[in-house]
């Protein structure tokens, strides 16, 4: 089993008596999930669920720019040791998601269904909705008071 670090903190935890388990022992990974993968036997994984990054250089950030995300021989990797009829699991970016299911198809697995978590996201941008409108219907707003800064403006 690949686990992201919450879930390797939460293994701890178990591990030094400080938590329920909550599911049946299993082995835990951590590394690389492509040398992972490599030393694995075929057919030895129950399920894969991946989080992997979302190929977007969020903020500028190397880590959501690593590659593997789209390379199919991701996905072969991981087709190669899932045992038949398991499951992959893979969560991508709303704009991105068909890049990462085409990786993944290519690679040799069937797309079954798809499950869409809507969110909100980004950095808002102070927007008056109301304005906005009335600007696109060419509307002129009603000026009812000003108010001035201390300083004047």
């Amino acid at each position: 089993m690949i686990l992201p670090a919450s879930t390797y903190r939460a293994y701890q935890e178990f591990a030094a008596g400080e938590r329920e388990p909550v599911c049946d022992p299993f082995t835990l990974y951590v590394g690389d999930s492509r040398e992972i993968m490599a030393s694995l036997p075929e057919c030895s994984v129950d399920a894969i669920v991946t989080d992997p990054p979302y190929e977007l250089g969020f903020m500028g950030k190397a880590w959501d720019r690593v590659g593997v995300t789209y390379d199919i021989a991701t996905w072969q990797a991981a087709l190669r040791v899932l045992k038949p009829g398991a499951h992959l699991v893979a969560f991508g970016a709303p704009r991105t998601y068909h890049r990462l299911a085409c990786a993944i198809e290519d690679a040799g697995f069937e797309i079954r269904d798809c499950l869409i978590w809507i969110f909100g996201s980004g950095f808002p941008k102070s927007l008056d909705v109301s304005k906005a409108l009335d600007k696109a219907a060419g509307a002129d707003r009603e000026i009812i008071g000003e108010k001035r800064t201390p300083d004047g403006l």
